[in-house]
């Protein structure tokens, strides 16, 4: 199975990634960055959950969405990423991405 993980470059992924290889299944990348460490067997695709015109066609192909994308409380404090940013992708990036892939489904 070919499993899409949104936020691929978090702390999350390094510990999905390897079960979901060892069960045989696919892990399939999406972040704005690379993982620091891509195992064999794994895909990246650069990318943003916020970029939802490119959704549609980085869903292709995938069987299953893990939306972990989410900005943090550190973000901010560093002055990254503002109100809005948080906003728009833990939650319009959550909504988009079980729209597209609802619409996919049906």
């Amino acid at each position: 199975m070919k499993v899409l993980l949104t936020g691929g470059s978090g702390n999350l992924v390094q510990t999905l990634m390897p079960r979901l290889l060892d069960r045989g299944d696919t892990p399939v990348i999406l972040d704005v960055r690379a993982p620091r460490d891509l195992k064999k067997g794994a895909l990246f695709v650069e990318g943003s959950v916020p970029d939802r015109s490119k959704l549609t066609g980085i869903f292709r192909g995938c069987d299953c969405i893990v939306h972990i994308a989410a900005w943090h409380g550190i973000h901010e404090d560093r002055g990254d990423k503002n109100a809005y940013d948080f906003f728009d992708l833990n939650v319009r990036g959550t909504s988009s991405s079980s729209a597209r892939r609802a619409r996919r489904c049906t």
